[in-house]
């Protein structure tokens, strides 16, 4: 093990407790933005939507039968899953 490596797990470790002693992740408005009204946004709009023909009606895609809702969460959900299963290498 060398010096450098033990004094950036260090400095690493201070940082995230530094950032963890002030209640906030990254910032105030980063943590207000991204992980509260995003959730929000997100129920606001699912109940938008609900009971509406885009949330409802089935469209029929490569021989399957959905709601155009269910198809574009669906592949959101993956896109995301691909995402964060495959992180820079650097």
């Amino acid at each position: 093990m060398s010096v450098t490596s033990a004094l950036e797990r260090t400095t690493l470790r201070t940082t995230s407790a530094s950032q963890l002693a002030s209640g906030h992740i990254a910032s105030p408005l980063y943590d207000w933005f991204f992980f509260i009204l995003s959730p929000l946004l997100a129920l606001a709009i699912g109940a938008a939507i609900s009971g509406t023909p885009f949330a409802d009606d089935d469209i029929e895609l490569l021989g399957n039968e959905s709601p155009l809702a269910n198809i574009l969460i669906g592949t959101f959900i993956m896109a995301h899953l691909g995402a964060i299963s495959h992180p820079d290498p650097k």
